[in-house]
């Protein structure tokens, strides 16, 4: 369920005012809330508790990002009504839920995490502690024999435990004795109690454990540390542990591993109720439980879901917006006659946000995360998978490809930031007739790509960059440069320092005189693309801008190049090459995703809701 337009000048406005002209009588914007376009009402189901009237409850955990919310989440499975326990307190996280021998529900969450224990007999959540300091869950559990839950955190690869019978909770340390290695992302236990965890993912680290000593030993060989990931594990049905990394299956000794063929994998325990399987809620609202050789049995749940934020506003094509949210990455459109939204899901292959969209005659070009992904959608066809969007293929050892630009030859570029604990960002080229992709070498040692610019009447690209890596990479580079990228020799020309000490610039955007004008931070300059010299720089009015930093082209009769943060919208003006203030809000604050349509009216994202104002251009 969506709420309801509100329409806001202060603190409210009537409606009727922007369908006068989007301003008030007394010459105040109008700001308008076209409220959530995403509503998740799936919800994973971690662990199943018997309260004391002896009905069953399944549990889950509720995450609403921009807004800090985390939430247990309880389902009956007689009635399918809902219980919460709200959980914000403990600090916004990744976060899990298991079940535990004791007949509890036990969780990890928070920053730093806590362990939790959900006592099924009175209702109440315990304080466990917190094991480990910095730490919050990434991946995992793996939920021993004994009913000891292990699980690798990050960012400094500890791994935590908790006996699931007791209550009993702590830590055995860092695993990793390299400073760029932050993601424990697999453990295992083997049937002799030694406990083996994958450490990645800017090499593979595998790691062995004694707990009853507290030795640990690495014991991947270096033709295998040599390489990018990380390496998964798993208990064997025949109680050994066994791995895969590298290209390799093997199995898993105390102080080494020997390539083997895997068996079966041990099942972890799953909730389940009187021999049933409990599965998730489903964004239909239903639960559904399964048992071998029975009709499944499907309960209609009264969670009403939770708002997800907004990543990406982005394009526009025939009259609407299309965005996106983020973890999970619906792809969202909205009508810009009437203000309705319309959810289309998970469309792309990357599942968690999209970065960015242009729109091309051959149909919207999406690109996703987790994994460097391109989609291209039509949006005139109805969706249908494996057709529409149609896949186009991804950068390797690349993982967000941040924004697009539609270069001086007509294919379109974006730059990359690489995978988790990687340096060295590059360039993607996308053909938009026949969907071909080239990633090229990276163009500048150790530096993320962040934006391109085509420079019209040119064969180049003004590409600017980060010192940052992918997740957990360690910069090595002390400053961030801009460079201008041939795209007919596909080499860099040109590097600079248009604000010298500057570690990540953001976009730059050519205006009508010829001009480039970039922002990094809370800093603006602006660049001859022919004399390859600074003009000028300055001060922007607000301390940084919010994703994407700046319009992608110069919008109203003036020209102006738009940007959004800190509570205003704010434009560089090329009439006078400086920043002014267009406009201020509070739902300006917390904006992450923004475009501004032909008609000069500004969508963003401020939060989990959607907003639009039109703007004194």
């Amino acid at each position: 369920m969506r709420l309801r337009p509100r329409l806001w000048r202060g603190v409210a406005i009537v409606a009727m005012a922007w369908l006068a002209g989007a301003w008030a009588n007394d010459g105040e914007p109008v700001f308008e809330n076209l409220g959530q376009p995403v509503i998740d009402r799936s919800l994973n189901i971690g662990a199943v508790t018997r309260g004391p009237d002896g009905c069953d409850t399944a549990w889950g955990i509720e995450n609403v990002r921009g807004k800090a919310q985390q939430a247990l989440v309880g389902v009956r499975l007689d009635t399918g009504e809902v219980v919460r326990h709200d959980l914000s307190r403990y600090g916004a996280s990744t976060s899990c839920i298991f079940g535990g021998r004791d007949g509890n529900a036990y969780l990890y969450l928070g920053s730093p995490a806590h362990f939790l224990r959900y006592r099924a007999a009175s209702g109440e959540i315990e304080d466990l502690g917190v094991p480990a300091k910095p730490s919050s869950y990434f991946n995992g559990p793996h939920l021993a024999p004994d009913g000891i839950a292990y699980l690798g955190t990050y960012p400094t690869t500890s791994l935590v435990w908790v006996n699931t019978a007791t209550g009993e909770q702590g830590s055995y340390g860092r695993m990793s004795d390299d400073a760029r290695q932050s993601y424990a992302l697999s453990t295992a236990v083997a049937a002799d109690g030694m406990i083996y965890v994958g450490v990645g993912l800017h090499h593979l680290e595998l790691w062995a454990l004694n707990p009853a000593t507290r030795e640990k030993k690495q014991i991947l060989p270096p033709e295998l540390t040599a390489k990018q990931g990380n390496p998964t594990v798993f208990r064997g049905a025949d109680g050994q542990v066994y791995g895969r990394g590298g290209g390799l299956t093997f199995r898993c000794y105390p102080d080494r591993i020997e390539e083997a063929a895997a068996p079966a994998a041990a099942p972890q325990p799953r909730p389940a109720s009187e021999g049933w399987l409990v599965g998730s809620v489903a964004a239909s609202g239903v639960l559904t439980l399964t048992r071998e050789g029975q009709e499944p049995r499907r309960v209609t749940t009264a969670y009403a879901g939770k708002p997800v934020m907004i990543h990406a506003v982005a394009a526009v094509r025939d009259g609407k917006v299309y965005g996106s949210s983020l973890l999970p990455g619906n792809f969202f459109e909205v009508d810009t006659a009437t203000g309705k939204t319309r959810d289309l899901g998970v469309i792309t292959r990357g599942p968690f946000q999209v970065y960015d969209i242009i729109d091309r005659p051959q149909g919207l070009f999406v690109s996703s995360y987790m994994g460097c992904h391109i989609d291209l959608y039509r949006p005139e066809l109805p969706l249908k998978a494996g057709e529409n969007p149609r896949y186009l293929g991804m950068a390797k050892g690349q993982e967000r490809p941040i924004q697009w630009c539609l270069g001086p030859d007509g294919r379109l570029y974006t730059g990359t930031v690489p995978s988790k604990g990687r340096l060295g960002g590059t360039i993607l080229r996308v053909d938009p007739e026949s969907g071909a992709i080239k990633q090229f070498e990276p163009p500048i040692a150790n530096l993320s790509v962040s934006y391109l610019a085509a420079l019209q009447g040119t064969s180049l690209l003004f590409g600017t960059t980060g010192i940052h890596g992918g997740s957990s990479a360690i910069p090595v580079e002390k400053e961030a440069v801009c460079f201008l990228w041939d795209c007919d020799r596909e080499a860099v020309v040109w590097q600079g320092q248009p604000l010298p000490g500057t570690t990540a610039y953001g976009r730059a955007v050519q205006a009508a005189n010829g001009l480039l004008y970039g922002v990094a931070h809370h800093r603006f300059y602006v660049f001859d693309p022919a004399t390859r010299e600074v003009v000028t720089s300055g001060d922007l009015p607000v301390k940084a801008l919010a994703f994407p930093t700046l319009n992608d082209q110069p919008v109203g009769p003036r020209g102006l190049i738009v940007g959004v943060g800190g509570g205003q919208a704010v434009a560089l003006d090329p009439a006078t090459n400086q920043a002014v203030t267009l406009l201020s809000h509070e739902s300006l604050t917390k904006v992450h995703g923004f475009v501004v349509d032909p008609g000069g009216t500004l969508y963003y994202g401020s939060g989990t809701e959607l907003w639009r104002v039109k703007l004194p251009l």
